[in-house]
């Protein structure tokens, strides 16, 4: 637990030996070190000859830590709780500071009146060498020690500094605030961070950053659980204040599992209140609606200042710490706001998505939440009710699937042996029939229709399949530079294919021949698109991080990092009336036995059983893009590049 000096923020340090050390009967020391140069004595009771000889014995112990042992430090000597002395203790000390060469300045706080006055005599008849100061506390203090002090104070963690920023410090003597952050207890995700701090053993703040999702939620509670484990036995977290400014949003599931995990921690550990600060007006209209549910106090902050005194507020304890917090003013009700809240419930239409505001209403109203609350529940049903239908469709397009995919691997496998044996004797017929016979062209025109078929009997049993083939981490870039290479040779020189590859070392698992062959059904897909007009096939790989814009994009797909491969073209396009129609299987708008209608069905499925994600973006006389996500993973790759067989027919 680290100290600090709430003041300048300096670290302070000290011993056990060094605090409430009762050197006599009616003399206790205290020492603290603050920063690398200043000595803060603060002594109790009455001090006398005997009793004074072993503070300045400990003093001396105390400056061996300070400045590195030799250097030159200030001292401040605060006399909050010093009764008295006697004379032959005032001569000694005087003495004792003289001798000392490493103390360079002197500072009182604190002091009667008689010692004001009784220093400002030994000023005058130069009874001490040395620089005194008197101040009025230790703010004063410590304040003109810095001004005195060679020490640079090295930066603070922006964390650590907003906290103690926060303390608008008013007492007369030093009261360390005490600081404790470990490196294991912070979150760090490609979209969601959270970086802990314990405040005088018993308040958790937390700062969160980026998108909360649900799977978040576990890892937030594992911080608290490492927090508590850090801390002295039979302590407690009594308090969690949360700075939610930095967050950019959090899911609707995200919200609820947080608060549920809130009250699951209070089952298991008590505590008093939670405070969030900062945060934005969904979250806090959801922590007004669940305010009345929670077994502990729920507060809205400005922020940590505000935070910070209703933590003091309800510890009703005499801190020497005054946090000043304007007061708002409550607008008063009247008739009318009645009747605009209960119109703007009457008039909403339940079924129709959107929340249509019937007045306005400010944030000093005794209303406000109650009209944001109800616009939540709104937005939240809303979204309810979207994600009902995108599952109910997904539900149809998957059970149409399943069905098609059953029907066709039955019918593909008794395909596959039927063109096994006209393939067969027709390589045997070959054999027996010279060329120059008018049946060998026949002949040869049957093998070829033969190999076509059995290619799209190849992509019908991919599709059916239920199983894909063992994935294994792949270096994904040298894959798709295979499948170009073959492909160049394979479409017309009319037809350019640029290449743009940021990334080179990106591993993901997969099945290398699946991965070819998808790039080659997209590229084969546009080049027949274009074969009339000529034009551009662009491949692009890169690195991406889903995060909560692109995620409405891939709603099926979790944060994080994924490869992104891109195949565009600059043909005719993609009708609007079609485009939700081209991933279903024996779909074609090419002519009859120029496209099986599999080509997009199988791209889709071999994409899906990656763990990724397909969308298509087109418009008439624009081109068509492709493009696929595939989940990143930290494995060492096989290498192994596929072999290209025989290029298949596009869709």
């Amino acid at each position: 637990m680290q100290q600090y000096c709430p003041i300048e923020g300096f670290k302070v340090f000290n011993k056990p030996e060094w605090i409430d050390q009762n050197v006599s009967d009616k003399l206790v020391a205290n020492y603290w070190i603050i920063g690398e140069s200043i000595i803060y004595s603060r002594p109790e009771g009455f001090s006398h000859l005997q009793g004074l000889r072993k503070v300045m014995a400990l003093n001396e112990e105390v400056a061996a830590f300070v400045s590195g042992g030799s250097n030159p430090y200030i001292q401040i000597e605060d006399y909050s709780f010093l009764k008295g002395s006697n004379s032959k203790a005032r001569k000694y000390f005087i003495q004792t500071v003289n001798e000392n060469k490493r103390r360079k300045s002197i500072i009182f706080c604190n002091t009667t009146l008689p010692f004001n006055i009784a220093i400002k005599i030994g000023k005058k008849f130069n009874t001490t060498n040395k620089y005194v100061h008197v101040a009025k506390n230790y703010k004063g203090a410590i304040t003109h020690a810095k001004t005195l002090s060679d020490y640079v104070q090295k930066p603070v963690d922006p964390v650590i500094y907003n906290i103690l920023e926060s303390f608008n410090y008013t007492g007369n003597s030093l009261l360390p605030v005490e600081l404790l952050s470990e490196k294991y207890w912070q979150i760090e995700t490609p979209e969601f961070s959270n970086h802990a701090v314990v405040i005088n053993k018993n308040i958790l703040h937390s700062t969160s950053t980026g998108f909360l999702r649900s799977k978040h939620i576990p890892l937030i509670d594992d911080m608290r659980l490492k927090c508590l484990s850090s801390l002295p036995d039979n302590s407690t977290l009594d308090y969690i204040i949360v700075n939610g400014g930095e967050l950019t949003g959090g899911s609707r599931s995200a919200r609820f599992k947080f608060m549920q995990s809130l009250r699951e921690w209070y089952n298991k550990f008590p505590f008093k209140m939670y405070i969030t600060y900062k945060a934005n007006l969904v979250t806090r209209t959801a922590f007004q609606i669940a305010r009345p549910m929670m077994p502990f106090k729920i507060k809205i902050a400005k922020d940590l200042a505000q935070a910070l005194e209703f933590v003091h507020h309800d510890q009703k304890k005499s801190l020497p710490i005054k946090l000043k917090v304007k007061e708002k003013k409550i607008s008063s009700i009247n008739q009318k706001d009645i009747e605009n809240l209960l119109a703007l419930i009457g008039n909403m239409n339940w079924e129709v998505e959107g929340f249509k505001n019937s007045f306005e209403i400010s944030e000093d109203h005794p209303f406000f939440y109650i009209h944001q609350s109800i616009k939540l529940i709104k937005e939240e049903l809303d979204d309810l009710f979207a994600d009902r239908t995108r599952l109910e469709g997904q539900l149809q397009q998957s059970q149409k699937m399943e069905s098609i995919g059953t029907l066709t691997g039955g019918i593909a496998h008794d395909f596959n042996n039927i063109m096994g044996i006209i393939l067969g004797n027709t390589e045997l017929a070959l054999e027996d029939v010279p060329e120059s016979s008018p049946a060998y062209s026949n002949l040869k025109e049957i093998k070829t229709a033969s190999l076509r078929a059995a290619n799209i009997v190849k992509q019908l049993l991919s599709f059916s399949r239920k199983t894909g083939n063992k994935l294994k981490p792949i270096h994904i870039t040298p894959v798709i530079k295979d499948a170009l290479r073959f492909l160049r040779s394979t479409i017309p020189t009319y037809i350019e294919i640029d290449q743009d590859f940021s990334t080179t070392d990106e591993i993901i698992l997969a099945d290398p021949t699946q991965i070819n062959q998808i790039v080659m059904n997209l590229c084969i897909n546009a080049s027949h698109a274009m074969e009339q007009t000529g034009g551009n096939i662009k491949v692009i790989v890169e690195k991406m991080i889903l995060d909560d814009h692109s995620a409405k994009t891939y709603p099926n797909l979790e944060g994080g990092n994924y490869v992104k491969v891109i195949v565009s073209d600059t043909g005719p396009g993609i009708s609007p009336k079609i485009i939700d129609q081209i991933f279903d299987p024996y779909f074609t708008t090419k002519e009859i036995g120029k496209g099986s209608g599999m080509g997009l069905a199988v791209v889709h499925g071999i994409v899906k059983n990656h763990g990724g994600a397909i969308s298509v973006e087109s418009s008439p006389g624009k081109g068509t893009k492709f493009t696929m996500l595939f989940p990143l993973v930290k494995q060492e790759p096989v290498v192994e590049t596929p072999k290209t067989k025989e290029i298949p027919r596009g869709s």
